[in-house]
């Protein structure tokens, strides 16, 4: 056999090739330019030594003119261009397995020598040298982490020492193997180098010095369909940044990646980002990766990494991965909760806000009444560190609940406590004495379902009262008179309970200083109460 690398030279001023069955050309000054391209032949066919049919296309040489044929150089047939078109047999001879160049050349007018070269094999003796893996007519789905493994027996290994792969278009002259004294042999390929589709190996002897010695030679024409994955491995899935982070790194780690894949990546479905060339992390792995700013162009906030991966061909889906950046604590909490309740129970609310997202939250409270100083926070276990935003608090009667809440984020990073924000539940009728001749009823519909008749010119009274300011809950009807509220000795006023039907109504005093005393309810003409807020 004779391994000829493509020809850098022909006959004329200068010759111009492209090799297996490529279009070679050039523009000449003022004329069209001129190809030469062979279709009857695939490149790294198989072909059986005799008569080959040799055709293709050819444009822009002159007239008339006519291509030549040859098998490296020998033999040479010469046939017409007829309209675009040439076609010969060339008669080849015996041949030694091996690989071989079938040429065809077309002159240009300008001096200048065109040639499409489409590089063929012949292995007529099957067992010289075997290629046992990839096995023939098998597909391969995948690479070891080495890369494409092919291995294989020679015949005579004391004749062909050792061999030199051909894998697919590329002959691998550098990486050739030492044939064991069992006549064995392996290679490893790196995975990247070998495209999908039909593959054809060949694995011929390395040394070439004559025809006998490289006469041996073995193929294996495969189908690669392997199937490539792509994995993101920075960031971590729902990855949290925060401070010092200054820059967040990317990376899809590729297995089974092919010759001309492409990798890009978008953030936020606006930001386009540019992936580095990949590093080779081993023959059948490669890590695509950059690092991208933090303040700018990302800034705080959750952010939504969207990669395309074509890789061997083929679009390789990537779920998206979300990130968030976070440097700041969560918003102080906004709390709400009612001024005044005439209920056992009040509905308080609190929410935050975080760029990184849901945050969890601690609420307490503290308690002061008429009778009672401010207390200590009650922090109570089912609002620790909790998602709720809302709770329905029981109410002790007659006490003032302050609540505050504050925000925790992800990282932990807390917040200072919001404002208080208080809600006053009253003291029941029954809280106060009442005069000889009052009397106390049951009533559905009142505060604690109760209430209590003071008779004319009778009164309701509770001692060591501390307060600001006083608010009265009783019927008011049409025939119904008022109540003179005095507190420590001091008249705070007089509310009329007339209505122009009967209903419960709310009567607020004018808020004072704050005095401790007793504190009285007159009717006197007689009065039907419910209860009675103190604010101190």
């Amino acid at each position: 056999m004779r391994w000829t690398r493509p020809r850098r030279w022909a006959a004329g001023v200068g010759a111009i090739l492209l090799a297996a069955g490529a279009v070679a050309v050039v523009q000449p000054a003022a004329q069209a330019a001129t190809t030469i391209r062979v279709d009857s032949l695939t490149p790294y066919q198989l072909i059986k030594p005799g008569p080959i049919t040799v055709s293709g296309t050819t444009t822009g040489s002159p007239a008339g003119e006519t291509v030549r044929i040859t098998l490296d150089n020998d033999p040479t047939i010469t046939v017409p261009v007829v309209n675009g078109r040439f076609s010969g047999i060339l008669d080849t001879g015996p041949l030694a397995d091996g690989v071989y160049t079938i040429y065809a050349d077309v002159p240009d007018g300008n001096g200048y020598q065109f040639s499409a070269g489409t590089i063929v094999y012949v292995d007529e003796v099957r067992d010289d040298i075997v290629v046992t893996s990839p096995a023939p007519g098998s597909t391969v789905t995948s690479f070891t982490d080495e890369g494409l493994v092919i291995t294989g027996r020679v015949a005579h290994p004391d004749v062909v020492p050792e061999v030199t792969p051909i894998v697919g278009d590329k002959s691998l002259y550098w990486d050739n193997a030492r044939v064991a004294e069992d006549g064995t042999f392996r290679f490893v390929v790196d995975g990247r180098d070998v495209a999908q589709g039909p593959l054809r190996i060949a694995v011929l002897s390395s040394n070439c010095s004559d025809r006998t010695t490289c006469g041996a030679l073995g193929t294996s024409a495969v189908t690669v369909k392997a199937t490539p994955t792509a994995v993101v491995t920075a960031p971590k899935a729902g990855q949290l940044f925060g401070w010092p982070t200054s820059q967040v790194s990317l990376g899809l780690q590729v297995t089974n990646p092919g010759p001309a894949d492409q990798v890009s990546a978008v953030i936020d479905g606006k930001l386009q980002v540019t992936m580095q060339s990949p590093l080779q992390q081993s023959p059948n792995r490669n890590l695509y990766w950059t690092q991208v700013s933090v303040s700018t162009p990302l800034g705080q906030g959750r952010h939504t990494l969207h990669l395309n991966a074509k890789i061997r061909g083929a679009t390789v889906p990537v779920p998206d991965t979300t990130f968030t950046i976070d440097f700041a604590p969560p918003t102080i909490p906004v709390v709400t909760a009612p001024g005044t309740v005439l209920a056992t129970t009040a509905t308080v609310t609190w929410s935050a806000t975080d760029e990184a997202g849901p945050v969890t939250y601690d609420v307490r409270w503290r308690t002061t009444s008429a009778v009672q100083a401010t207390s200590g926070y009650v922090y109570p276990a089912n609002l620790k560190a909790t998602t709720a935003t809302r709770s329905a608090v029981s109410l002790a009667a007659g006490k003032s609940y302050c609540f505050s809440a504050r925000a925790r984020d992800i990282t932990a990073k807390t917040n200072d406590w919001s404002t208080e924000h208080c809600t006053l539940s009253p003291f029941d009728d029954r809280w106060l004495t009442v005069s000889k001749a009052g009397k106390r009823i049951t009533w559905t519909g009142f505060y604690a379902n109760t209430a209590t008749t003071i008779p004319a010119k009778g009164n309701a009274a509770h001692t060591g009262v501390t307060a600001t300011r006083v608010g009265i809950v009783a019927r008011a009807c049409p025939t119904c008179g008022s109540i003179t509220v005095t507190h420590a000795g001091v008249k705070l006023g007089t509310v009329s309970l007339k209505a122009s039907k009967p209903v419960r109504t709310v009567v607020w005093l004018p808020t004072g200083k704050q005095r401790t005393g007793t504190l009285t309810l007159t009717a006197p003409s007689g009065a039907t109460l419910d209860a009675v807020y103190l604010r101190r």
